[in-house]
């Protein structure tokens, strides 16, 4: 398993991630995820909600 540090230097400079949710089931466990991506690189965090 990476630390954040090693995942900072393979992941590159991210200023912005994009995670598209659609309030199924899991979303709740991408949300987190991508949340804590975004503030390991210091990136700014855009929540897209998709209605299927």
């Amino acid at each position: 398993m990476q630390t954040n540090r090693q995942a900072e230097e393979t992941m590159g400079d991210f200023r912005k991630i994009l995670v598209a949710l659609s309030l199924e089931k899991y979303s709740k466990g991408i949300f987190n995820y991508a949340a804590r991506l975004a503030q390991s690189l210091n990136a700014h965090l855009i929540v897209a909600n998709i209605i299927n």
